[in-house]
């Protein structure tokens, strides 16, 4: 399955695609309502697991996100809240994203700071 993830850092959220988060066997909590750029829309709070690296650095974390209730979500949406696993630098004129690796210490700091039980 091919999938597209967008990294938008005008959001703040994780957003995933109901179908997605059926495939990972995600438990969805109780819908509230979210508000993305096209207005209000009903999301189920969840957490998911997320590991990126290449090579023989990479970082794993437990995030919260938030499920579409619907099929509203085409794409997997990494906001600000993906951001905290690393120092990122957009290049626009290279057209280049640069996630740089940051210490456990900050890591850990990042994680216990914006990541809570919705």
């Amino acid at each position: 399955m091919a999938v597209t993830a967008v990294l938008d850092s005008g959001s703040t959220d994780i957003y995933l695609p109901k179908e997605i988060a059926e495939i990972l066997g995600l438990k969805l909590e109780k819908a509230i309502q979210g508000f993305g750029i096209e207005g209000p829309v009903m999301v189920h709070p969840s957490i998911v697991s997320i590991s990126i690296g290449k090579g023989a650095v990479e970082k794993t974390a437990t995030l919260p996100c938030f499920v579409s209730g619907t099929d509203h979500f085409v794409d997997i949406l990494f906001g600000r809240m993906f951001f905290r696993l690393f120092d990122i630098t957009f290049k626009e004129s290279d057209q280049k994203v640069i996630l740089k690796e940051i210490s456990e210490e900050v890591f850990s700091k990042r994680l216990a700071k914006h990541t809570k039980v919705y």
